[in-house]
């Protein structure tokens, strides 16, 4: 005796539906993605700040002790820690002593 295979009949206007949804969801998260990376360098472009100056980290220092000494007057300190991670490319914020930073004064 011969088994006999389930087939299974895939509806048409289902399939197209999933595959709708999915091209959707994938648009969508390319475009907030690249609007993220877009308003990060619009933030912090060079236009924003001209000047900065140069710190060497010492023992204990940290990024937030550094940007409360260099924040300026009714800037928000949160700020100023996310430009010198973005300017020198700190994705941790993990500095070391003898590590040199840009430090924005503006």
């Amino acid at each position: 005796m011969r088994k006999r295979r389930k087939r299974y009949k895939i509806n048409k206007l289902r399939l197209l539906g999933s595959l709708t949804v999915l091209t959707i969801l994938i648009v969508l998260s390319v475009i907030s993605v690249y609007g993220a990376v877009k308003g990060a360098d619009a933030l912090y472009s060079n236009d924003m700040c001209t000047e900065y100056t140069l710190v060497e980290v010492a023992e204990g220092d940290s990024v937030w002790s550094i940007a409360k000494v260099f924040c300026g007057e009714g800037r928000d300190v949160r700020e100023t820690v996310s430009a010198i991670c973005y300017i020198n490319s700190i994705d941790d914020y993990i500095i070391y002593p003898g590590q040199e930073l840009l430090v924005p004064d503006c």
